[in-house]
């Protein structure tokens, strides 16, 4: 007898610390249900939400369509719910990321709010500096190919229109082998660009550039300035420059590239320089 009341006690204590349990879920289910229902209704509150976006820093993109993908995520809502056009809960990160993915010639794009009603998308654009025309060195030596802008990173982006010769400069090969990718590495490059400016110091303008692989000692490399292949060692700007310097400014090698006589001048090896003339006709 004692034993099946104290089985019946612990039993009817069982059922009401149970009932306890659920009451207190359902309190709590109660509850989360009115704060997502106010957070609901207060997201569609017109005084904070965005009516506006505007579009600043854009130069070769037009606005309207860096604007229209922005507007295309302040559409709907969150969860069915939430408002997206609520300045608290528009979704920043998503439309900055996506326009810098819609449009590779966009560098930065950062959002902020002016006032509660608009906003801000400021825009940096990269700068064109080369043309990338691909990885073909037949493509290179015949001056074709289909080219994309470069910035001043290195960095290959938009695809770009015709230009009459001399405006960029072209690059082929390198590290990239397609668009939205670096042409060198940022040492590499910076050692291309060291290269390039002594160049110009010697006033020898190359302007269609070959890099090619690794080769032992350096990084296989030549460029045209003019009818004239320059060969040289990306990772020795400083002997390149000199060495190219010192037999064009030597009087008694009598090399011009301006009379256009030079097939190619080879200044891959420090302190020497090597050169075959053009055949006469």
């Amino acid at each position: 007898m004692g034993v099946a009341l104290r089985q019946f006690r612990s039993g009817k204590h069982i059922r009401r610390k149970r009932n306890i349990l659920l009451q207190r879920f359902l309190i709590v289910v109660s509850i989360c249900a009115v704060l997502v229902l106010v957070g609901a209704l207060l997201s569609r509150i017109g005084a904070l939400s965005l009516t506006q976006v505007e579009i600043r820093g854009a130069k070769t993109i037009a606005p309207t369509t860096i604007k229209a993908t922005a507007m295309s995520f302040l559409r709907g809502n969150h969860l069915f719910l939430f408002r997206k056009t609520n300045i608290l809960l528009y979704p920043r990160s998503r439309i900055e990321f996506s326009i810098l993915e819609t449009f590779p010639a966009v560098r930065y794009a950062t959002l902020s709010l002016e006032g509660r009603h608009t906003l801000v998308v400021d825009v940096e654009e990269r700068t064109p500096q080369y043309l990338w025309c691909g990885t073909s060195r037949e493509d290179f030596e015949a001056d074709r190919g289909k080219c994309f802008f470069v910035d001043l990173e290195g960095y290959i982006y938009s695809e770009a229109p015709e230009f009459t010769q001399g405006v960029y400069r072209k690059l082929y090969g390198g590290d990239a082998v397609s668009p939205r990718e670096f042409f060198l590495d940022s040492e590499g490059f910076k050692s291309f660009e060291t290269i390039l400016e002594g160049f110009s110091g010697i006033r020898v303008d190359v302007d269609r550039i070959f890099v090619g692989d690794i080769m032992p000692g350096g990084r296989e490399t030549e460029g045209f300035a003019g009818p004239t292949i320059i060969k040289w060692n990306l990772q020795d700007p400083a002997s390149a420059i000199s060495t190219l310097g010192a037999i064009l400014n030597d009087p008694s090698q009598g090399i011009s590239l301006d009379a256009g006589t030079i097939e190619y001048i080879d200044v891959r090896f420090p302190n020497k320089a090597f050169y075959k003339s053009l055949s006469p006709i």
